[in-house]
């Protein structure tokens, strides 16, 4: 079953792509590749690769704590918990990530518990040679997507995105997302605003500590 699952999805992304070249050369693009020439694009492109074997490393559970300044670098910061689930998913092409948690806002002079969920998920692009991410929560109803490269030693990926900020109006707000494996059992991820000035411009930070992975496994 799942040989025949594995043809069918290749069988299926094979002829998707020949759809799209038969279009293209239609439309006076340039001939279709050759299926050989298909197959090593496929090889190349679409199998995962030692830039995918670096999400191993996250997989399993994390505690994890968020720091949010919402009112600007010189205000308290908003202070939230959260239990994060990390899962290797389609031969580990990519990186599910399930959160759930709570934070602590002030509504109507009244300090509230809050519950908070979202959803992610991070991979390689081999096409792109960048890593790609999307997040949704309930936070909001937008998609948020950004791309990122690693520095010489792989341990500290910055990506580039853009998203729309229903509090202050803005459309395609740029920021910068900076994560960094810190150690064997411990990561830290900051989020910048480019819009704000240096020195004003962190927003959030995430710093987690690794559970035991075992116990994650066993409940598989």
């Amino acid at each position: 079953m799942k040989l025949r699952m594995l043809i069918g999805g290749f069988a299926l992304g094979t002829v998707t792509t020949l759809v799209s070249t038969q279009v293209g050369c239609l439309a006076g693009d340039e001939p279709p590749q050759s299926v050989d020439q298909m197959m090593r694009n496929w090889t190349k492109y679409a199998l995962p690769g030692a830039h995918h074997e670096n999400l191993e490393y996250h997989e399993g559970e994390w505690n994890s704590t968020y720091t949010i300044w919402m009112e600007g670098p010189g205000q308290p910061p908003v202070i939230s918990n959260a239990v994060v689930s990390n899962k290797l998913i389609f031969g580990g092409r990519f990186l599910e990530t399930r959160m759930r948690g709570t934070t602590r806002m002030e509504l109507h002079g009244e300090m509230m518990e809050i519950p908070v969920e979202g959803v992610g998920y991070l991979g390689y692009d081999n096409f792109k040679e960048k890593y790609v991410s999307v997040w949704i929560g309930s936070d909001g109803t937008q998609i948020h997507y950004s791309e990122g490269l690693p520095d010489a030693t792989g341990n500290v990926i910055t990506y580039y995105g853009t998203s729309d900020d229903w509090v202050s109006g803005q459309h395609a707000k740029p920021f910068k997302m900076v994560s960094t494996i810190v150690d064997e059992n411990s990561t830290k991820m900051v989020l910048y605003d480019l819009t704000m000035p240096p020195g004003e411009d962190r927003i959030f930070e995430e710093r987690s500590t690794r559970r035991q992975l075992d116990e994650y496994r066993s409940r598989e």
